[in-house]
Order: structure tokens, then C-alpha cells, then sequence
């Protein structure tokens, strides 16, 4: 497992959402960007969109999901990720997106070496 900081700056956000390499999966949109300076672990950034889950509760727990799956299941350090929730992800097994996230971050990885 590697530590995973909270991206609280809006220009990290912007960043990461212009730059970075996007995969779609069926529970959330994922923007992957390795960083060019060698820092202290990664950087998370999560949305949940109020268009999509009405209620603060649904918005909560799908952040609280994201942050989980991404905290068990990230094994690279020095990368920012920024990811939005759809809204499958309430609806599904914990384990499947873990699975979802594991995929989607090799993915983006070799997508993103590939453009440098």
C-alpha cells in the first residue's frame, strides 16, 4: 500500500483533468498523471457531483468508496489521480471495483508513458 494524500489545491485539479490520461469505467471516471518531481506518495482527488447522486448522503458515501478502493488498491507512489463517481458505484460489490481500479491504473499507466 502507498500513502495517499487528499489534492485539496484547485490548480492540482485542473491539472491533473487537462493533462492526465482518462479511463471510463461502469463506477467512476478515472484521471491518472504522473508527477514529474519526486514527492512524498500520491496525491487522490474525488467528486462526486451533485447532478448524479441528489442527496449528500449518496455523495458521501460514494467519495467514502472511492477513497477506500483507491487507499487498498494503489500500488505506485509519485502520481496524482483525480476521480469522478458514476453512479453504478452505489449499486455494486466492493471487490469488482477494486478490480475496476487495479485495470484502470495499468491502463492509464502505459497510456500515459506512451504520450510522454
Amino acid at each position: 500500500m502507498v500513502k495517499v494524500n487528499t489534492v485539496k489545491n484547485a490548480k492540482v485539479f485542473s491539472n491533473v483533468l487537462k493533462k492526465g490520461c482518462k479511463v471510463v469505467c461502469p463506477f467512476f471516471v478515472l484521471y491518472y498523471l504522473e508527477k514529474i518531481e519526486i514527492s512524498s506518495g500520491s496525491s487522490l482527488g474525488v467528486i462526486a457531483s451533485k447532478k448524479i447522486f441528489k442527496k449528500a448522503t449518496s455523495r458521501n458515501k460514494a467519495k467514502r468508496l472511492l477513497r477506500e478502493v483507491a487507499r487498498t488498491s494503489l500500488t505506485r507512489e509519485n502520481v496524482d489521480i483525480v476521480m469522478v463517481a458514476r453512479n453504478k458505484i452505489l449499486h455494486s460489490d466492493f471487490a469488482q471495483m477494486q478490480d475496476e481500479f487495479s485495470k484502470s491504473c495499468i491502463s492509464a499507466s502505459k497510456d500515459c508513458t506512451l504520450d510522454l
